[in-house]
């Protein structure tokens, strides 16, 4: 795949398929590597078959002595007038080239960057002095396809006044001068010489080559950030060769050592809850407690269907032995804390007695719990032989005050002076002070000062 499309590149215009071209670069970069090094110039050689051939502006043998002379170059299309060529700027201009075409005789070469640096300021100066019209048709008309042109620009005299009018001509110039002087800021190690550049000058003419890069349309200010952008990448690739070209790709880093996560708050089992039989590394979770567990209650669901251990419903008189024990005196539990009160409690309690006797499930509608349950357990309740023996003992109490009061009620009568009345049902005493004890039509005895 190399040597083909390397072939193709050799076959094609590098003046009229230099889009092609482009792409054909592209291709070769994404299939390799970013650190491959058979496409680097490792060596940092240069095109110097690009050579660029000027006039020859000689003198007339009767002309002036010197350079700075204008001649007359070509007649104008409507032949008014002459366009006048300025042989030192024409030198000048097209003598940078020889700097593009080989960047590290600008250091290399005794007196080549003042060379250099007073010729940029020359054109530099031109091109302030001469600004572009952005409303001009030639600014205006310029496309995509024109800017992807790579063309090689002629250098006859009489053009270059045509040439500096150009947008597209400027640029390519423009972008020439700032690659070369990023070249001279970051030299590689065989190009730099003895000669040390004014930092300070380098940045005031780098300034003015990006000045008139943003100013020159179309879309100036765009390109000139994207042609800064550039030369800042470029630092960094000029460095990576200077290293020799190490790998990008790095070895992964060693994994850190595991954090020991916090203990967790674990819930308290159910009592009575079937725990799970699957071991913890196979257990799934389904992002709920209850149903973590009863998911994994077993391996299998055949072995689900046949575990009879899996049947968790309780007998009723297990179930029901909490309400028989909170209705004992003795424990001194809460009605509002009593088994019976609680809803969950109460609803499976009810599915229970419905299934072992509807009688007890209809009573339980009218009648409270603790007075059903017991009965329907055939358990005597255990406050119940407490209440018994109190009752019994307060009717033997009530019997013997009863009898008492019917011996000592006659003797009470005779011996108070008192009248009757004619019904004889009532009995009434004059006297003030003496408790007088009489008995009621209902046989209850009453005491007081003034009893009737």
């Amino acid at each position: 795949m190399l040597r083909t499309c390397n072939e193709l590149l050799r076959r094609l215009s590098k003046t009229h398929d230099t889009v092609l071209r482009g792409r054909v670069l592209l291709l070769l970069s994404s299939l390799y590597p970013l650190s491959e090094r058979s496409a680097l110039n490792l060596a940092g050689s240069y095109n110097r078959s690009n050579t660029t051939e000027l006039d020859d502006l000689s003198l007339p043998p009767s002309g002036a002595e010197q350079l700075g002379t204008t001649i007359d170059a070509m007649d104008t299309d409507s032949g008014s007038g002459a366009a006048m060529v300025d042989t030192v700027f024409y030198r000048t201009f097209w003598s940078l080239q020889l700097f593009f075409q080989q960047p590290p005789t600008t250091l290399s070469i005794v007196g080549g960057w003042d060379a250099f640096y007073a010729g940029l300021q020359v054109v530099l100066d031109n091109f302030e002095m001469h600004r572009l019209d952005p409303q001009s048709a030639a600014c205006r008309t310029t496309t995509r396809e024109a800017e992807a042109l790579g063309t090689k620009y002629l250098t006859a005299a009489p053009l270059l006044q045509l040439q500096l009018r150009d947008p597209s001509f400027r640029r390519h110039f423009l972008l020439q001068c700032a690659i070369l002087l990023g070249f001279c800021t970051n030299p590689p190690p065989s190009a730099a010489g003895a000669l040390v550049i004014n930092k300070e000058e380098m940045a005031a003419i780098q300034k003015r080559v990006i000045s008139q890069l943003s100013v020159t349309p179309p879309h100036g200010a765009d390109f000139a950030a994207a042609v800064s952008h550039l030369l800042l990448r470029e630092q960094g690739w000029t460095v990576w060769k200077q290293n020799n070209c190490k790998d990008f790709e790095r070895a992964a880093a060693p994994a850190p050592a595991p954090v020991a996560p916090a203990p967790a708050m674990r819930r308290r089992p159910r009592p009575g809850a079937a725990q799970p039989a699957v071991p913890p590394e196979k257990r799934v979770k389904l992002g709920n407690l209850e149903l973590d567990r009863l998911w994994n209650l077993s391996m299998d669901n055949t072995s689900a269907l046949g575990d009879k251990k899996g049947k968790t419903t309780p007998s009723l008189p297990d179930f029901l032995q909490p309400v028989i024990d909170d209705m004992d005196p003795t424990a001194e539990i809460e009605e509002y804390y009593k088994s019976k009160n609680d809803k969950v409690f109460t609803w499976k309690a009810l599915r229970l007695i419905a299934k072992e006797n509807l009688g007890a499930f209809s009573r339980l509608g009218t009648e409270d719990m603790e007075a059903v349950i017991p009965g329907l357990l055939g358990v005597e309740a255990p406050g119940k032989a407490a209440a018994d023996a109190k009752a019994a003992t307060t009717a033997a109490t009530t019997a013997a005050a009863a009898a008492t009061a019917e011996k000592t009620l006659p003797t009470a009568v005779e011996s108070a002076p008192a009248s009757t009345s004619a019904g004889g049902d009532k009995a009434k005493t004059s006297g003030e002070g003496a408790p007088i004890v009489g008995a009621t039509e209902e046989g209850k005895t009453v005491e007081g000062d003034n009893a009737k």
